[in-house]
C-alpha cells in the first residue's frame, strides 16, 4: 500500500486504529502485571481525552486546509482570468505565501507570453 495513493481519511483511519491498537494492547499488559482494575479505567479515560483532542486538531486542520485551499483556488481563478494580480505577503512565511510567490511569477511570464503573442499578431496584421 502506497501512502501516495491513500486519501487523506483513509490515513487518519489507520493512524487512529493503530494508535488505538496499541493503547489497548499497552492497557492490557499493564493490566496483566498490576491486576488493577484502575489501570485500565485511568487507560481508557486517557485515551477518551486523547480521542477527544484529536478531533479538535483534526477540525482545526481541515478549517485551516479549507482556507488554504479556497485562496490558492481563488488565486488561481484569477490569474487564469487575467483579472487581477496574485496578492502576495511577502512577510508572511506560510504555505500559501510561498505558493502564491511562485504563482506571481507564473503569472509575470504568462503576462509576458501574453504581450508577446499579441505583438507578433500585430505584425502580421491579424
Amino acid at each position: 500500500m502506497k501512502l501516495q495513493n491513500l486519501s487523506t481519511r483513509t490515513f487518519l483511519r489507520l493512524i487512529v486504529g493503530g494508535a488505538s491498537l496499541t493503547s489497548i494492547l499497552l492497557l492490557f499488559l499493564l493490566y496483566v502485571f498490576t491486576k488493577d482494575i484502575r489501570v485500565i479505567l485511568g487507560g481508557f479515560s486517557v485515551m477518551i481525552l486523547l480521542f477527544f483532542w484529536g478531533v479538535i486538531f483534526l477540525h482545526y486542520f481541515q478549517k485551516k486546509l479549507s482556507v488554504f485551499t479556497d485562496g490558492l483556488c481563488r488565486t488561481l481563478d484569477e490569474m487564469m482570468d487575467s483579472t487581477v494580480r496574485p496578492q502576495i505577503n511577502y512577510e508572511a512565511e506560510t504555505l500559501l505565501a510561498r505558493i502564491s510567490h511562485r504563482l506571481e511569477r507564473l503569472y509575470r511570464v504568462m503576462q509576458e507570453t501574453r504581450h508577446k503573442v499579441e505583438e507578433e499578431k500585430a505584425e502580421l496584421g491579424w
